[in-house]
C-alpha cells in the first residue's frame, strides 16, 4: 500500500501549480498598470490632467470636489480609468500587505516582495515623471504632422500678409499690430491633420515662424527657425513677454517649444 506521503504528493503538486499560475496572473496585473499609466500619457492628451489632480496635495482633502474636476476636465470615461487602475493598484497592495501582516499559510516570497516594491517604485515615478513622459508623447504625436505645415510656412515666409484677410488653405484671420503685423489670428482655427490639436495663431519675427497650438493637445507653439538657431524668449505683437520653458527638435529647423505658463493648468478647487 502507498504511504499518506505519497497519496498527498499529487495534491500537493496540484496546489504549488496553481499557487504558481495565480501568482504569475497576479505579477501581470501588477505589470499591465505601470505600463498602461505610461502608454495613456504618451498618447492621449489629456492623461497628464488626471496625474496632475490625482498627485495634487488637495486629492485628500477635498475628495469630492477633484474628483468632480477630474470629470469636468477629461470626462467621465477617462476619470473612471483613472479611478479602475488607482482601485485595482490599491487592492493588490493591500491583498499582499495582508498575508505579510497575517503570516497566511501562502506567505510571499523574498522575490515577490521586492517585485512589488518595484512595481509601487515604478507607479510613484510615473505619476512624479508624467509631464516629461507626456511631453515626450506630445513630441511622437507632432513630429509626423510637420509636412503639412511645411508648404504653409514657406508660403508665409514669401507672402506675409499685411493686413487683415484670408489666405486659401488657412482661412480667414486678423492681424495686429496694425500696419506691420507679426501675428495673425485665426478666426477659424486651421486643424493638423489625424489629431486633435489646432493652429490658433501665427507669429513671425524675421524668418522664424511660431504656431500657436489650441485644441485638446494646446497650450505649446510649434516653430520654425532658420538654420542653426534653437527657440528663446521673445516678445509677442502685443507686447506680451513669452519666456521660454523648454524646447525639443521635431526634424532640422523644427521645434516644439513650450513658454512659462503656456501649457493647459488642472488646478484643483
Amino acid at each position: 500500500m502507498r504511504s499518506r506521503e505519497q497519496l498527498d504528493a499529487p495534491a500537493n503538486e496540484s496546489e504549488r501549480h496553481s499557487r504558481g499560475i495565480a501568482l504569475c496572473v497576479v505579477s501581470l496585473l501588477y505589470l499591465c498598470i505601470p505600463a498602461a499609466g505610461v502608454i495613456w500619457l504618451l498618447f492621449d492628451p489629456l492623461a497628464v490632467d488626471v496625474f496632475r489632480i490625482v498627485s495634487d496635495s488637495n486629492m485628500l482633502k477635498q475628495p469630492v470636489g477633484s474628483a468632480r474636476l477630474m470629470i469636468d476636465r477629461v470626462g467621465i470615461v477617462r476619470a473612471t480609468l483613472a479611478c479602475v487602475g488607482a482601485m485595482t493598484l490599491l487592492s493588490l497592495v493591500a491583498r499582499d500587505s495582508t498575508r505579510v501582516v497575517s503570516r497566511s499559510r501562502t506567505p510571499l516570497t523574498i522575490v515577490h516582495l521586492l517585485f512589488l516594491t518595484t512595481v509601487i517604485a515604478c507607479c510613484f515615478g510615473i505619476s512624479v515623471g508624467s509631464e516629461q513622459i507626456a511631453w515626450l508623447g506630445k513630441r511622437v504625436r507632432l513630429s509626423s504632422r510637420i509636412d503639412g505645415l511645411e508648404q504653409l510656412a514657406d508660403r508665409l515666409v514669401q507672402e506675409w500678409p499685411t493686413e487683415d484677410g484670408e489666405i486659401p488653405g488657412l482661412g480667414p484671420y486678423t492681424s495686429y499690430p496694425f500696419g506691420r503685423p507679426t501675428v495673425l489670428l485665426l478666426l477659424t482655427p486651421f486643424p493638423l491633420d489625424g489629431t486633435d490639436t489646432v493652429i490658433s495663431a501665427i507669429g513671425r519675427s524675421g524668418d522664424t515662424l511660431r504656431f500657436q497650438l489650441g485644441g485638446i493637445d494646446g497650450g505649446d507653439w510649434i516653430e520654425r527657425h532658420p538654420q542653426n538657431k534653437v527657440p528663446s524668449s521673445f516678445t509677442g505683437g502685443l507686447a506680451d513677454q513669452h519666456q521660454l520653458r523648454k524646447s525639443v527638435s521635431l526634424r532640422s529647423q523644427w521645434f516644439l517649444v513650450r513658454y512659462q505658463g503656456s501649457e493647459r493648468s488642472a488646478e484643483t478647487p
